[in-house]
């Protein structure tokens, strides 16, 4: 295996989301990285420690900067190009410092989040012909303004670089994929987090005309108002709403007599504890301020379940990309309007066992063709082979 190095701001830990999508999609690649240089939000998993470089923050970002220029001073001054550059510098040394001399040029895979792993990889490239893997597993530069999706301008030229020079680009939806091909001029593949087809996964509906819904994972802003249309309904539609979260206590807005908080289980509990609910709902945010990451991202719970053939409830707007790949596929039951008659329909196709086996059905033919472990992998090792042979 080719690659050398994995650049990103977050590590390969099981502590969030998109480390989980890396070990799953990567598996044992990861065992064969030379150096792993990340920021320090999340510690990495023990067995890479050793491999582990954490990228030091600039110092514009620190306090004795804030103290001595002014928040506002160090702030602007940490948003130019040439400090941005700099420091880049610095890190890039510090990578070459702890890999071994090779005569061909360095290859990496590259999962930005922030500003940091773009500049890193553009002084690689340009100083020693870095050859590397982009991933864009959320894209934190665009933002939804006046209508569109927007740039900062020299962020914006920044990663139009980075994705041009890029041997090989993936993409977390075809959504994106579509956007930045419009947008730049880029070609992309389609690589989100996947799970394991269950065997032999029960399409039948649990019994009961009583609803048990479920939901796993965080609630946050990007959740908040299409769970929170799911909860107040609840009693209503006769239905039951367990919310399976790390949080201490229910937000206000979710606290109504049909909502339960649960305690958070393990990530290896989750898809079979999933088949114990007629439907687990999958909550995409309506709100504008959110549209960037809606329109654009996959939910690796929404591979989870379609995994597991255990159907979902996907509340959103039409054009985010998981309800639209769900909708293409007729793999779930869609409301795509913050209204309490359309959740109330779909609950009730919820009901009808003839719909529900349909929808778990499709589930199970889009998890085996495009979700599963295996097909994210082989993509992603066809990637791989064709930067080690550029």
């Amino acid at each position: 295996m080719c690659l050398d190095l994995y650049l990103s701001e977050f590590a390969p830990s099981d502590a969030h989301g998109g480390g989980l999508t890396l070990l799953r999609v990567l598996g044992d690649v990861l065992d064969r990285i030379a150096l792993f240089s990340h920021l320090a939000v999340y510690p990495p998993m023990e067995k890479y420690r050793s491999r582990c470089l954490e990228m030091p923050p600039m110092w514009l970002a620190s306090r004795a900067a804030n103290r001595w220029l002014g928040c506002r001073p160090s702030r602007w001054l940490r948003q130019q190009p040439v400090f941005n550059r700099i420091n880049a510098r610095k890190i890039a040394a510090q990578i070459l410092a702890r890999l071994p001399s090779r005569q061909r040029s360095l290859r990496a895979l590259v999962c930005p989040q922030h500003t940091l792993s773009l500049y890193v990889t553009e002084v690689l490239r340009e100083r020693y012909g870095l050859k590397y893997i982009t991933w864009i597993m959320d894209d934190h530069y665009v933002r939804w303004h006046d209508g569109k999706l927007v740039y900062p301008p020299n962020i914006e030229a920044l990663f139009a670089r980075h994705l041009q020079h890029a041997n090989v680009v993936f993409v977390i939806s075809q959504v994106m994929a579509d956007f930045y091909r419009s947008r730049f001029g880029v070609e992309s593949r389609v690589l989100f987090g996947p799970a394991d087809v269950a065997p032999a996964p029960s399409l039948l509906r649990p019994a009961g005309d009583h609803l048990r819904l479920g939901y796993f994972g965080a609630v946050t802003d990007w959740q908040m108002d299409a769970l929170e249309l799911v909860a107040l309904n609840c009693a209503s539609a006769g239905a039951t709403l367990d919310i399976y979260s790390g949080l201490p206590e229910l937000p206000e807005n979710l606290r109504c007599p049909a909502v339960k908080l649960m305690a958070r289980i393990p990530a290896a509990q989750v898809v079979d504890t999933m088949s114990h609910y007629q439907a687990v709902v999958l909550p995409i945010s309506f709100r504008q301020e959110q549209r960037q990451f809606s329109e654009l991202n996959i939910a690796t719970k929404m591979s989870e379940c379609l995994t597991r053939g255990t159907v979902k409830l996907a509340v959103g707007p039409p054009y985010a990309a998981m309800i639209r790949l769900l909708t293409q596929h007729s793999a779930a039951a869609c409301v795509t309007t913050l209204s309490s008659d359309a959740l109330a329909l779909a609950l009730d196709g919820l009901r009808n066992t003839e719909q529900w086996s349909a929808w778990a059905v499709a589930a199970r033919l889009l998890a085996i063709r495009q979700v599963s472990t295996k097909v994210m992998q082989d993509a992603c090792l066809r990637g791989i082979t064709e930067l080690c042979n550029s």
